[in-house]
C-alpha cells in the first residue's frame, strides 16, 4: 500500500470554505495496514505535542477496516499549525494519511429555516422533483436572467432582495405607482419568484430551485386584471434585454394577435400555466377550449398543469395532450409572500397560530406555483449548459420528466418535472474544435461545455507530425486530444472531466459504439 501524497494548503483552505473551519487542535490519522495490531498512546506522538488518543470505532469494526482510524489531539490552534502537524505526520512509515477533522455535510440541503423545520408535507415537492440531487450537480449562476411576468415582487423579502436586478426590473401597468415592478400588492409574482430563486442557505425562509439567479420583474399587474398589452409588452422589453427566461404564471382563453405576434418573436424560453378551471384545453373543434399561451404552438413555450404528492391531476388543473406538456407539483407549496401583507394583516394567514409559518411565507397553489418550478429548472439547465437554446432546454425538461402512468394523454410528455434527470441525463456531443493557437485548441459539445486543451511540439518527430483524433466517454462526452503517430495502431487513455471515466483514444480508427454503463 502507497502511502497518500500530502493535500496542498490550497485544497485545505477550499475544504473549510465548505464545510467550516477545522476542528481546533485534532487530526485524524489513518495507519498503515500492517500497522494496525500496534496499540498507540499519546507518547508514540509526542513531537507534534500529542495529549490524547481516540480510537473511532470499536476493535470488532476495526478488525473489518484496512485502514485503522483515529484522533490525535494536540495543542495545533491554528490552520497553519494544523498543516505542519501533518507534514510531520505524513512522513512516518506508520501512517498512510494525515487529514484535517472535518465533519461530513448532507448532500446539497439548504440550510433554509422553514426548510429544515418544515415537515415533509410542507415541502414534499423539493423531494418529488429530486431537487436535492439536483442541487449537487447544479446550483444555478448569477449571470442568467429569469423574468417573473406577473404581479410584482416584494424587493423588501429577506429571501429575495438579494436575488433581484432592480436595473432590469419594469412595470408595465398604465397609471401605477411602482415604475420598477418591486413591489407587489397582490402577493402572487412574490410567491413564483420564491420558487424560482428564493436565496438559499442564508438560515432563513426557504430555497428556490435556482440558488443562483437574478430575479427580473415584470409586473403587468396592481390591483386590476393583467391586459394582453401590457404583457405583450413585457415580452417584448424581455427580448431586447436578453432575458432568455420568462415565468409566466398568467393565461387567458382570450386569443390576442399581437401577444402572439410578441411570442412568435420572443428568441427565449417561455414557461406559463396551463390554467386551473379542470378542463381540456386541446382544441377539439371548439375553438373556445384554447388557453394562451399555452395553446399556441410554438417550441419555445412550455405549458404546465400541476400535479399532486401522490402524481395525480391537481382537481383544479387544466390538462390537454396536444396543449400542456408536463406537470409539476402545484398543491400546498410554501414560498415567499409580501412582508407588509403579512404586517398588516391582510394576507389571510395567521403567522400567530402555534406552528404558523413565519411572517412572509405562504402557501401557494394550482398551476400558478407549477409554472415557476420548471422555469427554475430552466435556469439550472442553462446555468450548466450556456450554449442551449430555448429549445434544447425544452427538449431535457420533457424528455427527461419522469413518466408517470397518470398523466399520459394529460401532457404531450406524459410526464411530471424531474430536476434531477434533466441535469443529469447523458447527452451527445458534436464532433467540433477550434485551433485557438499552435498549442492550444477548444473542443466543443452541443450543451455549451468545451474544454481548452494545450498540447506541446517539443517532442515532435521531425518526419511525423502531430494529428487530432476523437475520444468519447460513456458519458457521452467528447474529448479533443493530440496524439504521436509514431504508433499509430496504438490507442491512448484520456480522462473525461465530466464524468471522471478512462476514455479510449481510437486515433484516426472511427469512432466505436457507445454503451451507456
Amino acid at each position: 500500500f502507497k502511502r497518500r501524497h500530502s493535500i496542498l494548503y490550497k485544497r485545505y483552505y477550499a475544504y473549510s470554505a465548505i464545510y467550516g473551519e477545522p476542528q481546533k487542535g485534532v487530526v485524524n490519522i489513518e495507519l498503515q495496514p500492517s500497522y494496525n495490531d500496534k496499540e498507540y498512546t499519546a507518547e508514540d506522538f509526542a513531537d507534534i505535542g500529542c495529549t490524547e488518543l481516540i480510537y473511532l470505532v470499536s476493535e470488532e469494526k476495526a478488525s473489518h477496516l484496512i485502514y485503522r482510524s483515529f484522533d490525535v489531539y494536540c495543542d495545533a490552534d491554528t490552520l497553519e499549525k494544523l498543516l505542519e502537524v501533518i507534514r510531520k505526520l505524513e512522513l512516518r512509515d506508520d501512517i498512510y494519511l494525515a487529514q484535517l477533522r472535518l465533519g461530513f455535510v448532507l448532500d446539497s440541503i439548504p440550510n433554509d429555516e422553514e426548510y429544515v423545520m418544515s415537515s415533509d408535507n410542507a415541502y414534499w415537492a423539493i423531494n418529488k422533483i429530486s431537487l436535492p440531487d439536483a442541487w449537487d450537480v447544479e446550483t444555478g449562476s448569477s449571470t442568467i436572467l429569469v423574468g417573473i411576468i406577473d404581479s410584482g415582487i416584494d424587493a423588501t423579502h429577506p429571501d429575495l432582495q438579494n436575488m433581484i436586478n432592480a436595473d432590469l426590473s419594469k412595470c408595465f401597468v398604465d397609471g401605477c405607482s411602482c415604475t420598477n415592478g418591486l413591489t407587489d400588492a397582490d402577493g402572487h409574482g412574490t410567491q413564483a419568484a420564491g420558487i424560482v430563486g428564493a436565496q438559499a442557505n442564508n438560515s432563513i425562509g426557504v430555497a428556490g430551485v435556482c440558488w443562483n439567479v437574478q430575479l427580473v420583474s415584470l409586473k403587468v399587474k396592481d390591483t386590476g386584471h393583467p391586459r394582453h398589452a401590457d404583457i405583450a409588452e413585457a415580452i417584448e422589453y424581455a427580448r431586447n434585454n436578453n432575458i432568455k427566461i420568462l415565468s409566466m404564471s398568467v393565461g387567458t382563453y382570450e386569443h390576442n394577435s399581437d401577444l402572439k405576434s410578441k411570442i412568435s418573436s420572443y428568441n427565449g424560453l417561455i414557461i406559463c400555466s396551463a390554467g386551473n378551471d379542470a378542463s381540456n384545453i386541446d382544441d377539439n373543434g371548439i375553438y373556445i377550449n384554447r388557453y394562451y399561451p399555452s395553446s399556441y404552438d410554438y417550441d419555445h413555450i412550455i405549458s404546465v398543469g400541476a400535479s399532486t404528492p401522490d402524481d395525480t391531476r391537481a382537481s383544479s388543473s387544466n390538462y390537454g395532450a396536444i396543449s400542456v406538456d408536463i406537470f409539476a407539483p402545484g398543491v400546498n407549496i410554501l414560498t415567499t409572500y409580501p412582508i407588509a401583507k403579512c404586517q398588516n394583516g391582510t394576507c389571510g394567514y395567521d403567522h400567530t397560530a402555534e406552528g404558523a409559518f413565519a411572517e412572509g411565507y405562504h402557501y401557494f397553489q394550482n398551476t400558478s406555483a407549477a409554472t415557476p418550478f420548471v422555469a427554475g429548472v430552466a435556469a439550472l439547465l442553462l446555468s450548466q449548459n450556456p450554449g442551449y437554446s430555448s429549445t434544447d432546454i425544452r427538449s431535457r425538461i420533457l424528455d427527461y420528466s419522469d413518466k408517470i402512468a397518470a398523466f399520459t394523454g394529460l401532457c404531450s410528455s406524459g410526464g411530471r418535472l424531474d430536476a434531477y434527470q434533466s441535469l443529469h441525463t447523458p447527452h451527445a456531443c458534436n464532433d467540433s474544435y477550434s485551433q485557438q493557437s499552435s498549442t492550444q485548441h477548444k473542443a466543443y459539445c452541443e450543451c455549451g461545455y468545451y474544454e481548452l486543451k494545450s498540447h506541446s511540439y517539443t517532442k515532435r518527430y521531425s518526419s511525423i507530425s502531430w494529428k487530432y483524433h476523437n475520444a468519447y466517454c460513456v458519458c457521452g462526452a467528447y474529448i479533443t486530444e493530440a496524439h504521436d503517430l509514431g504508433n499509430p495502431n496504438s490507442a491512448g487513455v484520456a480522462s473525461c472531466r465530466k464524468c471522471g471515466y478512462g476514455v479510449q483514444a481510437w486515433g484516426d480508427k472511427p469512432k466505436p459504439e457507445l454503451e451507456l454503463m
